[in-house]
């Protein structure tokens, strides 16, 4: 049986923030941001929010994926090179502010 459309958003959004290769993980690892993977990962929220927009709450899966997400990409200076490091915290804080838009109201 395929998954539909929700399913196949939520499961990307677990592979990518809680996966054993997930974003976190390779940003831990000194892997450096895969912009590919990290478009995959907002668009897949992007569809959420909008799958979820009348609905009283998310699965807790979603709930669980967002906890301390900033965290995971502020790193401190000579971590990553400068310019690299900047489009890092830029993605954490993207991702930030479509979690807010996913869980507003709820």
């Amino acid at each position: 049986m395929s998954e539909g459309p929700v399913e196949e958003a939520i499961s990307t959004v677990t592979e990518l923030l809680l996966g054993d290769d997930s974003i976190p993980v390779q940003l831990r690892m000194h892997e450096g941001l895969d912009q590919a993977r990290f478009e995959r990962l907002v668009a897949a929220i992007e569809y959420l929010i909008e799958a979820y927009r009348d609905e009283d709450g998310v699965p807790k899966v979603l709930a669980h994926a967002f906890v301390d997400i900033s965290n995971h990409f502020f790193y401190p200076e000579g971590t990553y090179p400068e310019d690299e490091l900047e489009r890092i915290e830029d993605a954490g804080m993207r991702l930030t502010q479509l979690a807010d838009r996913l869980f507003a109201a709820r």
